[in-house]
């Protein structure tokens, strides 16, 4: 692949931010909706083009990196792209673009206006610089980008007393959050001198490596408190982000106020930024050979971190079997898997020998989550077009109607989540329920057990709304969204039929990040162009 094409993938933040905003003075010109629905699909087509290729690329020739305005780090923002970032931003960038290419149909109602692409454009931006920064303050700069399109998009039916409430309390608490992390980066700058996330490995670490110690010099003050406080405060930011109990609270209003798409993209890429943080802060900046274990303190911060898995996964199972509006179940469903990705987190730092098996695992399960939430989402947003509402009971019945694949759909979705063979769930949580054994966490893989057990209830009231009634007036349903939900039929399928390759992939990727740091340190020569 041409330097240029690295260039480009690993800058697309920055073209998504560009063609954002270049639509609000265009459209003073340009009217027609239609274009600013198919302007936004090939916008995300082509960075989803961009991020495939990086990521093939990154898979077989191992990471890169592209330093800003040509200042090598730690000096200057600079962006790595390793197997880690790789598998987040394909997943990010393909359900933006899925679910802005479903817009085009289910926005079209509502009268959509060019802001809309405005925003989600400014989403996928902000969460592909998320996992993409190299920089603990630029990753705080695009938590802001992320957030703030966020907020705008929960709110976008502001003719809606709900969807403004549930912006508001949204942004209040993620204004509290991101000013959270922000005093997080102060610890982290005033003690290490610099805000690299290399860097400050290296530094946390004890490691020798002269080309970073000529820039930020040594380390001050009490390094293993600074360090402490800093990974407290970051991972209750991004706990938040991902929608891990108690953390949680914000997820189910904001899922269920949203226009549907949006709701999809909170439940799979958003989410899944939190969890990348999470794991980049705590394998990555301070691995198991960093100051943080040294002192004891990171051990402490998986055991909570699997409590408040293992508290999430069976508070999101218990509180969607008792909703009646089919966007906050998928939200409950959400938090419920979420908690079971941390609890495979926590068994990949509390482990010994089996901590690149269990992040794996979560790896896996963090696919089955987006396959299965964007399905879910998706279908039930054609079911709710159809019926006009948003209840189960007003919803049973609806296959009768011209929606015959999301109906199944919907199905799939629910089989995938449960955890039904062969599809994608069966083989994630039965990756994590190994994982939890293998690190001696036998109480996890119970509670695993028993909140799927519990979770059964929600996902059949799920597949009774969407196929009770069905009969031979059932048509396919309307095109543009019936071509998105037969790509995630087809996903959730694929990923489990070819379980033994993606595991193998996942395998590689995992084992480099809870080894050494030095291929993320090593990444920064690598520089693009």
């Amino acid at each position: 692949m041409d330097a240029w094409w690295l260039e480009a993938a690993v800058a697309s933040p920055l073209i998504l931010a560009a063609a954002g905003f270049a639509i609000p003075p265009l459209s003073l010109v340009i009217k027609s909706k239609s274009f600013w629905a198919a302007y936004a699909s090939v916008v995300t087509g082509a960075v989803l083009t961009l991020i495939i290729g990086i990521a093939k690329h990154i898979l077989l020739s191992g990471p890169v990196s592209y330093w800003f305005g040509g200042w090598p780090p730690p000096l200057g923002v600079v962006y790595v792209v390793d197997g880690l970032s790789a598998i987040f931003v394909s997943i990010i960038a393909a359900v933006i673009f899925l679910t802005v290419t479903y817009s085009a149909w289910y926005m079209k109602k509502f009268s959509a206006g060019p802001w809309y692409y405005t925003l989600f454009l400014l989403l996928e931006a902000g969460s592909l610089g998320c996992v993409m920064t190299g920089d603990l303050f630029n990753l705080f700069v695009m938590v802001e980008v992320l957030a703030v399109s966020a907020y705008g998009l929960v709110s976008y039916f502001r003719s809606s007393r709900r969807s403004v409430a549930a912006s508001a309390r949204y942004a209040f608490v993620g204004a509290a959050a991101t000013t959270l992390y922000f005093i997080a980066v102060v610890f982290v700058y005033g003690s290490f001198g610099t805000v690299n996330m290399a860097d400050v490995a290296v530094k946390a670490r004890g490691l020798v490596n002269q080309s970073f110690k000529a820039f930020s010099g040594g380390v001050y003050g009490e390094v293993a408190l600074a360090s402490t406080v800093a990974i407290a405060l970051s991972l209750w930011v991004f706990t938040f982000k991902s929608g891990l109990f108690p953390n949680h609270f914000w997820l189910p209003d904001a899922n269920a106020e949203a226009p549907t798409p949006v709701s999809a993209a909170f439940a799979s890429a958003v989410d899944a930024v939190g969890i990348y943080a999470v794991i980049r802060l705590l394998f990555t900046v301070f691995g198991s050979d960093s100051v943080l274990e040294r002192v004891g303190a990171r051990t402490v911060i998986f055991a909570v971190l699997f409590a408040l898995g293992v508290g999430s996964a069976l508070v999101g199972a218990l509180l969607m079997n008792v909703q009646r509006d089919v966007k906050r179940v998928l939200a409950y469903s959400t938090i419920s898997h979420v908690g079971i990705i941390y609890m495979a987190i926590a068994a990949a730092g509390l482990g010994t020998t089996a901590a690149a098996a269990a992040l794996t695992a979560s790896l896996y399960h963090i696919l089955t989550n987006v396959v299965g939430e964007a399905l879910l989402f998706l279908s039930f947003g054609v079911l709710i077009a159809t019926a006009g509402s948003r209840d189960l009971g007003k919803l049973a019945g609806v296959g009768r109607t011209p929606s015959l694949i999301a109906a199944v759909g919907v199905l799939v979705g629910a089989l995938t989540l449960f955890g039904i063979p062969p599809f994608m769930g069966f083989f994630s949580k039965l990756l994590v329920f190994i994982s939890l054994l293998d690190s001696g966490l036998v109480f996890g893989a119970v509670m695993l057990l028993v909140s799927t057990a519990i979770s059964l209830m929600g996902y059949v009231k799920l597949a009774r709304a969407a196929l009770s009634g069905g009969g031979e007036g059932s048509r396919l349903g309307p095109a543009l969204p019936s071509a998105v939900i037969v790509v995630l039929i087809v996903l959730s399928l694929a990923l489990g039929v070819l379980f033994p390759e993606v595991k193998a992939v996942l395998d590689h990727v995992s084992g480099a990040v809870v080894g050494s740091v030095n291929e993320y340190v090593n990444a920064l020569s690598g520089v693009i162009g």
